[in-house]
């Protein structure tokens, strides 16, 4: 009995197994060109090595300088939290200004203590317009270190492709054994994914700037407002 349940629940798992969707294979390996026939280039035929080589390190760079605006970035909503809170305090102060003048029936004191909920309102409108800024910058930030990582993939590849060119045009039978077409390809897909990326940053730059705009506006109806509110 035990048996046969053993089989009918190994017959069910096999089926579920063949059934279940398979992933994706992984593309084949690209053959590029060895250390070994890269050796035998002369320095003055390392030319296009040489160039592909620079723009790759550039590419490099351009990723750890997007890393940098990105970690920088994040602090902006750290300061939009710092400012609601102190919106907060502003707007308990007012409340219990209003609260006191009220009770002693000083109606110029409650008109300040009114006004000053109308600035704290303001003010809380600003830093939670910083806020949103804060967020879709550390997007547009994010969006930009997508862009640089996908140059730099498009650029490693050129080197390949760089290596391959020098062996061609300094005649080296080599050459003969690599075929570019695996390469151009990666090329293309992924110049195509650099394209992408650098479309969706711009969207989530726009986007950021907007937002900054916004708040940039309410912040200063808020400092207007502020200082129209008399002292003392």
């Amino acid at each position: 009995m035990r048996t046969a349940a053993f089989a009918a629940l190994l017959a069910a798992t096999t089926v579920a197994c063949r059934s279940a969707p398979r992933a994706p294979a992984a593309p084949p390996p690209v053959p590029t060109v060895s250390d070994a026939d890269l050796g035998r280039l002369a320095p003055e035929q390392m030319a296009p090595l040489q160039a592909a080589r620079a723009a790759l390190d550039e590419a490099r760079d351009a990723v750890a300088r997007a890393r940098l605006r990105l970690q920088d970035s994040r602090h902006e909503e750290g300061w939009g939290n710092a400012e609601r809170a102190q919106a907060e305090g502003d707007r308990l102060r007012a409340a219990s200004e209003l609260s006191a003048a009220r009770e002693a029936g000083d109606a110029r004191q409650g008109a300040r203590a009114a006004e000053r909920a109308e600035a704290a309102a303001l003010r809380a409108q600003a830093a939670d317009a910083r806020l949103e800024y804060g967020r879709r910058l550390v997007a547009a930030r994010d969006a930009e270190v997508r862009t640089a990582e996908a140059r730099v993939r498009r650029a490693e590849w050129e080197v390949e492709r760089s290596k391959l060119l020098a062996l061609r045009q300094a005649g080296l039978p080599a050459a003969s054994k690599y075929d570019p077409a695996p390469i151009e390809r990666r090329i293309a897909e992924a110049a195509q994914a650099e394209d992408a990326a650098r479309v969706r940053s711009r969207e989530l730059g726009g986007a950021a700037r907007a937002s900054y705009d916004r708040w940039r506006a309410t912040e200063d109806r808020y400092e207007a407002r502020a200082r129209s509110i008399p002292t003392g």
